[in-house]
């Protein structure tokens, strides 16, 4: 399969960036946490919660599924060449790829139409 990964040059340029960049999102988070767990206030309001949910998605990916693409981009080739670890690293980002669309239209859906519609309900029945 001739894909732009299968250009060495791309996957070393790809490899420094997610090797560049993996190190300050892992503590950046582990700071986030260590703050929003120190300030119970935050989990309040439904928005929060939502992007709270979004960051943990997106460390389990930062986690999980970039070792294991830096891995491929560092030796050209799956760590393990098994079906079940194949299957497993697909089932992982389809996983979390859907869980941070339905994360993100859930979060788009109460910040945007849920005001609106309240707005519309106060502004129709507020003239009766």
């Amino acid at each position: 399969m001739n894909t732009i990964l299968n250009i060495p040059l791309t996957r070393q340029i790809t490899f420094g960036f997610l090797i560049t960049l993996i190190l300050p999102s892992v503590l950046g988070s582990c700071f986030v946490f260590y703050r929003i767990t120190r300030n119970k206030q935050m989990f309040k309001q439904l928005n929060n919660q939502f992007i709270f949910c979004l960051f943990i998605v997106y460390f389990i990916q930062t986690t999980l599924d970039l070792p294991l693409t830096i891995i491929f981009l560092y030796r050209g080739v799956v760590a393990v060449q098994t079906q079940t670890f194949c299957a497993y690293w697909y089932i992982l980002i389809s996983v979390l790829d859907m869980l941070i669309y339905q994360l993100n239209v859930i979060y788009s859906y109460f910040t945007t139409n849920f005001y609106s519609n309240i707005r519309l309900f106060y502004i129709t029945y507020h003239w009766f």
